[in-house]
């Protein structure tokens, strides 16, 4: 059975209030890292062809956040 890859799946975090979008991309572990300035996000992770993630999120001064993501594979 082959296993959907963790690698390459591109985590969007939308700033509306300023109208910007940042993004990470996971690793091979699926791992993936990313400093943004204080403020809401809607965060959106993964692929057209699976079942994305989505998510508000608010990130306060000076801290570090932890999300885990659990992302449906390719649909098909």
């Amino acid at each position: 059975m082959n296993c959907p890859s963790i690698s390459g799946i591109p985590i969007h975090f939308s700033d509306s209030t300023a109208g910007e979008v940042f993004t990470a991309t996971s690793d091979d572990s699926g791992s993936y890292s990313i400093e943004l300035i204080p403020g809401m996000y809607d965060v959106i992770a993964g692929h057209a062809d699976r079942s994305q993630y989505a998510k508000r999120i608010t990130i306060r001064q000076s801290e570090t956040l932890t999300l885990d993501l659990f992302i449906s594979p390719p649909t098909g």
